[in-house]
């Protein structure tokens, strides 16, 4: 049995010039096509904004929108607890085709809704929130996604709405009718240049400092109160098909209803990409704030979009990025910097680092102080004055200090000194602070030796068009000069698949450290954010926190280090990476592709140092022409075809388990680990990213392992870069 439904219309709002303005609603018209309750449910609810008639922009239905029916009052069903005989939780019901661009629409439930006996019922839109005793949940995200340039077929998708006021008689099958009422505004931003006219326009936000324009959101319908958790500053969208910026674009999202008229620091933040290369240019552009009232469409028009359009007061942000910022922020052009350390008695090395923001407006801050983490890589903060002393900072800081006494420069650079070869260490860590001493970004300094650049040694592999930097990622020597000297090097950074940050071998809470290495469990809550804040701190997995492996709990993106696979498989022969602003390696590298372990799986051969223990091998595994013999160093030892070998040395890991598999390397000797992450992580496993997993357990011998848990520390070989960023 069927029954009839008339849904009735949405709202409109007139423009206005760098400023945010609002129109009354729209009166919907009171007649229009019934909707039938029958019909596949769906959450890919939809509503468009229409063209403006008058003063007045309708909303209109489009095909694939869903409401949800719900009897007044009742609590939301579950598998373990239905909803009683006789009444509706969250029942969906689908618009009829036919009602597409209309702003009144017939729609069919799935399942039969007839009543027994008259019912107040509650109609709520759309399809994704859930309805339960009185109260309407939902979510406006801060990044919502737009079709195409100009497209507002999405802004449903994240709107929030109900009819609490609909009865339902016995019997009744059809003229129930309803009409919803909005708690969410709708932005619309139109955006114009001729500066960046041939770059593609990739998305908008809008950012208010203190305010409410995103997050979760609860609306209890009796007592009329919004209430939001995980709020955000920044509520905006991307353009999945991008057009280039040629003439005007629109930009549509929706908002939380928002009083920003006295609020002094309102930005429109517009990205754009260079089709001709990997470039991303954002730009902020202040505006003045405005009321964003639910049920309305504010609509902003910001033209003459230019390097110029950014105030004057963020000379510390720079507009292009050459890497894929991932949707997030960075500092400075490069993670890790190279520095040369000269020979005993020939002085010290400067090295001048840009240390402007970039990326993401909302998330950045000004660069105020700067300070030393480490100043070599076996003291984590070497703050006792020993003499394992790398690097130093102006005004002789040669150590950690909690409140550090040095100052960005006026033109946003930093300087950094290392001293010649009577110091130890092989790199040090120096954070950048904003005004409140708070970390908002760190790099890795990694010393090379006078001579001995690793960026003019790279090794090419005579298959799949590899080359690579020809040392692991912290070591002091490259490949071939420690086969001369007879010893790999186990002292390098380890990682956390996905983060920028290195840490050191040994993970004991002793000595001169400010922080123990490892956080047990991963902070509730925690995301990338909570990373940049603590580079000094190796998150763990598990507890009430995260059980995925995982050193963070809020944030899964696969991409972090430029994955490309996007198959069932863990690695893909045709992916090629690309480079990230958390990627690890120097200007001109990257992240390996996981390609990279499938060859070294495939060919490498198994140089293993017997070391006085016995794990089952045949003693003929032990190849005692290797050039690290009798040294204990043991290799994957890659042939390049010419009769020479690359060498992917055995230097273990900080395991970073929880409980008892606590600690700094694998199960059984240190020197027995291959272990090395790669840039993609497992389609099929949330928890796990690609890696090479070479190691001893016990008396038993394990075979390549291809993925471990992401909360683990492994060394990292830098894949050269083509496009050299």
């Amino acid at each position: 049995m069927k029954k009839y439904i008339l849904a009735l219309g949405l709202a409109a709002l007139t423009a206005a010039s760098c400023s945010i303005n609002e129109n009354k609603l729209a009166q919907p018209e009171t007649a229009g096509p019934r909707l039938v309750l029958s019909g596949e449910t769906t959450v890919n609810t939809k509503v468009s904004v229409g063209e403006k008639d008058g003063d007045i922009y309708p909303l209109l239905w489009v095909t694939g929108d869903v409401i949800r029916v719900s009897t007044k009052g009742a609590a939301a069903a579950t598998e373990e607890a239905p909803a009683p005989e006789g009444t509706f939780s969250n029942e969906a019901a689908q618009l009829f085709s036919e009602s597409s661009g209309s702003t009144s629409g017939v729609f069919q439930t799935t399942n039969s809704l007839v009543a027994d006996s008259d019912m107040d019922i509650v109609i709520t839109y759309p399809g994704t929130a859930v309805y339960s005793e009185g109260v309407l949940t939902s979510s406006v995200p801060a990044l919502q996604t737009q079709r195409s340039a100009s497209s507002s077929l999405h802004v449903g998708n994240y709107a929030l709405a109900y009819d609490n006021d609909v009865t339902l008689a016995a019997g009744q099958t059809e003229d129930v009718t309803f009409r919803l009422e909005q708690k969410t505004a709708f932005v619309k931003l139109v955006l114009s240049t001729s500066e960046y006219a041939s770059y593609n326009l990739t998305g908008a936000s809008l950012y208010a400092a203190g305010a409410e324009l995103s997050g979760d959101v609860a609306y209890d319908i009796e007592s009329a109160t919004l209430t939001v958790t995980n709020e955000g500053e920044t509520v905006g969208a991307e353009i999945s098909r991008p057009e280039a910026f040629s003439s005007a674009q629109e930009v549509y999202f929706t908002a939380l209803p928002c009083d920003l008229t006295s609020n002094e620091q309102v930005y429109v933040i517009v990205t754009m990409e260079n089709p001709a290369g990997n470039e991303t240019v954002t730009i902020p552009v202040k505006v003045t704030g405005g009321l964003l009232k639910e049920s309305c469409l504010s609509v902003i028009e910001v033209s003459g979009i230019s390097a110029s359009s950014i105030p004057a007061e963020f000379k510390w942000y720079d507009p292009v990025e050459t890497r894929d910022l991932v949707d997030g922020w960075a500092y400075g052009k490069q993670n890790t910097y190279l520095i040369e350390q000269k020979a005993k008695g020939e002085g010290e090395t400067h090295l001048s680092i840009d240390v402007r923001a970039r990326g993401d407006f909302s998330k950045v801050k000004e660069p105020v102080y700067y300070g030393l983490l480490t100043g070599s890589s076996e003291m984590y903060n070497n703050n006792d004055g020993s003499g394992r002393k790398l690097l130093h900072l102006p005004n002789n800081v040669l150590a950690y200090e909690a409140t550090p006494t040095n100052t960005v420069n006026s033109d946003y650079t930093i300087d950094v000194y290392c001293y010649d070869q009577s110091a130890n260490g092989r790199w040090g860590v120096v954070a950048l602070y904003d005004k409140d001493y708070n970390i908002i970004w760190s790099f890795m300094i990694w010393r090379y030796l006078a001579g001995d650049d690793p960026r003019v040694q790279d090794v090419t592999y005579p298959e799949g068009n590899i080359v690579l930097m020809d040392r692991v990622l912290g070591a002091t020597y490259g490949n071939k000069l420690a086969a001369e000297k007879g010893a790999m090097e186990i002292g390098i950074a380890y990682f956390q698949w996905g983060r920028k940050d290195p840490f050191m071998w040994s993970n004991s809470a002793s000595g001169a450290q400010i922080n123990p290495y490892n956080e047990r469990t991963t902070p509730v809550g925690s995301d990338i954010s909570t990373a940049i804040a603590s580079p000094n701190l190796i998150h763990a997995y598990g507890g009430e926190a995260n059980d995925l492996g995982d050193w963070q709990e809020k944030e899964h993106r696969a991409d972090l280090w430029g994955a490309v696979n996007n198959t069932t498989d863990w690695y893909d022969p045709n992916g090629t990476g690309y480079k990230t602003i958390y990627d690890p390696c120097p200007e001109g590298y990257r992240v390996p592709d996981a390609y990279v372990a499938y060859l070294v799986k495939k060919n490498a051969e198994r140089w293993e140092i017997e070391n006085g223990v016995k794990y089952g091998q045949d003693e003929s595994v032990l190849n005692e022409d290797s050039p690290f013999w009798p040294s204990a160093a043991s290799v994957l030892a890659y042939p390049l075809g010419d009769g020479t070998y690359d060498y992917w040395p055995y230097a273990g890991a900080h395991w970073a388990g929880s409980g008892a598999n606590w600690g700094n390397r694998p199960s059984s000797n240190n020197k027995h680990a291959a272990l090395y992450w790669f840039n993609n992580v497992l389609p099929t496993d949330v928890r796990s990213a690609v890696c090479l997993q070479y190691c001893y357990y016990s008396a038993e011998y394990k075979d390549t392992n291809t993925t471990a848990t992401r909360a683990r520390t492994f060394a990292v070989r830098c894949q050269k870069d083509t496009e050299n960023r």
